[in-house]
């Protein structure tokens, strides 16, 4: 298996390094460890298939769809959703302090378990808005 790339490695590309939290944070949840190379080559195809745009905008179905069988990608919910022993999640949280958003990967009960940046100045300082759930096909 891979080691797990962070959003501040400097071999991936521009978008990934500033907008690619969430891409990374999914990716953490589905267990797929990429080489920053293979990062960079996935970010192209997604782009190129719309499955996200330029600044890492997901479109959650394709972009699931691209990625991984193993997970079907069930909505987007506020912070109160639950979630169910058969899904994953990816949180995500706001810093009112500078308005930034960022993804982190979830352990199931609305905590951080992996953040792409650790220890993000969004998370410590700011709170979860909303998660994006998976379920295990």
């Amino acid at each position: 298996m891979e080691e797990e790339i962070f959003q501040n490695n400097l071999s991936l590309n521009e978008h990934l390094r500033e907008y690619g939290c969430g891409i990374l944070a999914s990716l953490h949840v589905f267990s797929i460890r990429l080489t920053a190379e293979q990062l960079n080559k996935m970010y192209e195809a997604l782009l190129a298939a719309s499955a996200i745009d330029k600044d890492c905008t997901i479109q959650w179905i394709p972009f699931t769809k691209m990625l991984t069988s193993r997970f079907e990608f069930v909505g987007i919910f506020n912070e109160g959703y639950l979630t169910k022993s058969n899904e994953v999640e990816v949180l995500q949280f706001f810093n009112p302090n500078n308005g930034f958003k960022h993804f982190v990967a979830g352990d199931g009960l609305g905590r951080v378990s992996w953040d792409p940046i650790p220890n993000s100045k969004t998370v410590r300082e700011g709170h979860r808005i909303g998660k994006r759930i998976w379920k295990r096909s």
